[in-house]
């Protein structure tokens, strides 16, 4: 598996935290909810629970949860969830096929985005941030493929850790 460097980690931390606010805004979208709309199915938070519902998906052999604490993706009977904890703690236990699975599938998502809600939905939600976005909206689909071709082992070499890989 190929390492990531402190630094990429470090963006990759940016790119996730700026995905669940775009995600968030696309929950709350007033013309309608991009989740929903993708196909989400979604659950109300439990009585006295301080998150948000939780939208679920099932596309092909991936399965998403998504809620305000992060995003749990599981194919093949292997799990990561991501949320914003520092992200080489939640790196080194990942397994890298579903890291990448989910990577791959937020790449997908974004582009499904641009020509579900056009393409600068995405950039006024992320003007809407408190904060400046760390990657421009046009290039967060293709951040997200170059992080999954990072963590996804090379084919027909088993990772036997099972986590990815951090370069110190």
């Amino acid at each position: 598996m190929n390492q990531l460097k402190a630094r990429e980690v470090q963006a990759l931390e940016r790119l996730f935290d700026q995905q669940m606010w775009a995600l968030g805004r696309d929950a709350a979208r007033s013309t309608g909810n991009l989740l929903l709309r993708r196909g989400f199915s979604r659950a109300p938070p439990a009585p006295g629970a301080k998150t948000s519902g939780t939208y679920r998906l099932r596309e092909g052999a991936l399965d998403l949860e998504l809620s305000s604490l992060g995003v749990r993706a599981t194919v093949e009977a292997n799990t990561v969830f991501l949320d914003r904890a520092p992200m080489a703690r939640v790196l080194r236990g990942a397994h890298p096929h579903a890291l990448a699975s989910l990577m791959r599938w937020l790449a997908s998502y974004e582009a499904w985005v641009d020509g579900a809600a056009g393409a600068s939905w995405r950039e006024t939600t992320l003007e809407e941030r408190s904060r400046p976005p760390s990657l421009p909206a046009r290039q967060m689909a293709a951040a997200w493929q170059d992080f999954a071709a990072s963590v996804e082992p090379a084919p027909g070499r088993a990772d036997a850790r099972g986590g990815a890989e951090l370069e110190r």
